[in-house]
């Protein structure tokens, strides 16, 4: 139903202008009962917009007779296409200016850029080979880059020895950069595929419910970053899970959502690895500077 209301609905809003424009007079009440995903409210509102009466063609005595905004009641059986009506009619505050949001990027870095810095030990990004390992990072500077993000690997259990298998170190396929159906476990030897295997699970306090939660294993396997106006990757050491330990215990002093995830189509995906609130998608360190912006641009 919302596919089809969505997809039917969307008369261009300039179409609707022209009988809005022929049938009613500025100020005007125009009900559409059926509104789909809110064009008739759009066009009401753009019948004060002279350059779009221009722009349809419209001389400046029609201009100048008929300028003037009609007022819309809109109603519509779907929710989903209510939903997008209401967002494309709903009055907006006007946008930030690049002054405001410069400034709020620079107390953005200020508070939180120590908990994006790596060790500049990597090889250049554009070598796609794959390092599993600490002493596979090649370089030893003290200097400290940029990272631009983390790819963190499910962990499972093989299901011949027992043992956990990070998924990344066994599967990863650098030549068609993907993952290989089959795979061997680097303890037994045996071969598996992953849809045979059981997650790992573990259990956190999660401090802003305030209950202990149960979430899939997940661990950091490979950092991309910036230094020098370039890109390096490497195997996290010792100092960016140091880091990272350090940020997942971060308090966060402003607002944020925590809203448990509703039933619906494809809430099961996140909710089967234990994913069920709206903070869970984040990082601590991703969700500290998302609730930041949020303040600042808010204020």
């Amino acid at each position: 139903e919302f596919r089809r209301v969505l997809f039917r609905s969307k008369v261009p809003h300039r179409a609707i202008m022209r009988y809005i424009l022929h049938y009613t007079e500025p100020g005007d009440i125009v009900l559409d009962g059926f509104c789909g995903t809110g064009m008739t409210g759009i066009a009401a509102q753009m019948c004060g917009d002279v350059d779009v009466l221009e722009s349809l063609g419209y001389s400046h005595q029609e201009r100048t007779t008929n300028q003037g905004p009609r007022y819309a009641v809109l109603s519509e059986l779907s929710p989903g296409a209510s939903f997008v009506a209401h967002n494309f009619n709903i009055k907006k505050n006007p946008p930030l200016d690049s002054v405001t949001i410069a400034a709020a990027i620079r107390e953005i870095e200020r508070e939180c850029s120590w908990m994006y810095e790596t060790l500049h030990t990597g090889w250049p990004a554009t070598d796609r080979r794959l390092r599993p390992y600490l002493d596979d990072n090649p370089g030893k500077s003290h200097q400290k880059g940029t990272i631009n993000y983390v790819i963190w690997s499910d962990v499972f259990f093989c299901s011949e020895c027992g043992e956990e298998i990070i998924l990344w170190h066994v599967a990863a396929d650098e030549a068609h950069a993907g993952m290989r159906d089959l795979f061997n476990c680097p303890g037994c030897q045996a071969q598996l595929k992953k849809g045979s295997l059981t997650r790992a699970w573990e259990q956190r306090f999660d401090t802003d419910l305030g209950v202990t939660i149960k979430i899939v294993k997940r661990v950091p396997v490979l950092i991309d970053y910036e230094y020098s106006g370039k890109n390096y990757q490497k195997t996290p050491d010792n100092e960016d899970l140091a880091l990272i330990r350090k940020t997942e215990s971060l308090p966060i002093p402003f607002w944020f959502p925590t809203r448990s995830l509703h039933d619906g189509d494809k809430t099961s995906d996140p909710k089967n690895v234990g994913v069920t609130h709206a903070h869970h998608f984040h990082t601590r360190r991703s969700l500290f500077v998302l609730a930041k912006a949020w303040q600042l641009l808010r204020s």
